[in-house]
């Protein structure tokens, strides 16, 4: 019998076990917006949240811009795809990052934003070219364990995710938080960004990059801009890294003061969201 099994059948034994269930109730209430006023008294000054509006609404980081390129996730599929993309715009003369005054990525356009950014594209270009050509290299460099049940928990909520409601992205990023990944680790993903994009593993050198992301305690929505990076100490090489993170699969890559954030596939079509949880376990 599983212990919530368990629970279950001596609540349901014990004579008016259930009259109790309001007062436990009330408590859990009480518990979470203590939750909520103790996130606001430690995080918000960190500058990372930034609410969804309601209503269509110029964006405070994209006010006064008229060009944004605006890159999706997709995995190492359309890495490979954002290479080739870029690399016929290259041939024909079409220069992305000159052009935009801003760059939005997520997951892969994370990694490609990053990189053609900070003036990296071409070394990105070039590697996937070689792994290409030597895939088993590519496999040796990212171990993959078999999933035990707290991966595959978080596996299976991802997958069965039907909307973005706040509850939803929370559900998954606690147990993205809460998924032993010790063998697919931060350093896997960590490793494979400085490797393939050249990114900075101790600054964020480019202020025209922003990185997209959903905090998996909260469900905030947060973007990582060279000012808030700066302020919190996130390194372009781990804001990218943390993009590639998956529930259940690698991640979440460890920031400073505890911080720690995982990407979550969210269930809208071709769309990658951000996490960050703010708990020490990993």
């Amino acid at each position: 019998m599983l212990r919530r099994d368990l629970l279950k059948s001596i609540v349901a034994s014990v004579p008016g076990a259930l009259a109790f269930a309001p007062a436990g109730a009330e408590a859990s209430s009480e518990l979470e917006a203590m939750a909520g006023e103790l996130t606001k008294e430690l995080y918000a000054s960190d500058g990372l949240a930034l609410p969804i509006p309601i209503t269509p609404t110029v964006s405070s980081v994209a006010k006064g811009r008229d060009r944004t390129l605006v890159l999706g996730g997709g995995g190492e599929y359309y890495l490979a795809w954002y290479c080739g993309f870029f690399h016929g715009l290259y041939d024909h003369g079409v220069d992305m990052n000159a052009m935009s005054e801003m760059v939005v990525g997520t997951s892969a356009g994370a990694y490609m934003g990053s990189s053609l950014t900070s003036g990296h594209f071409l070394r990105l270009r070039s590697e996937f070219n070689f792994f290409g050509h030597f895939p088993s290299l590519f496999a040796d460099l990212t171990p993959l364990s078999s999933s035990n049940p707290s991966q595959q928990r978080a596996m299976k909520l991802s997958a069965a995710a039907k909307d973005g409601e706040i509850s939803t992205l929370r559900t998954i990023g606690r147990a993205a938080l809460a998924a032993d990944n010790s063998v697919n680790g931060s350093a896997v993903s960590l490793r494979l960004i400085w490797m393939l994009t050249g990114d900075s593993r101790t600054d964020w050198p480019v202020a025209k990059i922003y990185i997209s992301s959903i905090d998996c305690y909260t469900g905030e929505r947060l973007i990582i801009s060279q000012v808030a990076a700066r302020k919190n100490g996130i390194s372009l090489g781990r804001g990218a890294a943390a993009s590639s993170s998956l529930p259940g699969v690698i991640g979440p890559t460890l920031w400073v003061n505890a911080t720690e954030w995982t990407a979550v596939f969210a269930p809208m079509p071709r769309m990658w969201m951000w996490w960050r949880g703010r708990n020490g376990r990993s």
